[in-house]
């Protein structure tokens, strides 16, 4: 899955959302997004944000399990 994160400002939380738009929750820091993101892949660029690879189950227990 490729997902974007958006900084929220004046806070350390960061929205993710997946590669078609759709708001899929917020992480309480940046850390626990970089624990899911797949290095071995190379991140997408389009439109002028960043996608990276990240495994679902990771980043679905960081937001509770959904």
């Amino acid at each position: 899955m490729y997902i974007k994160i958006e900084q929220i400002q004046n806070s350390k939380q960061i929205i993710l959302v997946d590669e078609v738009g759709k708001y899929l929750g917020i992480l309480k820091n940046i850390e626990q997004f970089l624990e899911c993101v797949d290095l071995d892949r190379e991140p997408l660029e389009e439109d002028g944000y960043v996608f990276y690879f990240v495994e679902d189950n990771c980043v679905f227990n960081f937001l509770g399990g959904k």
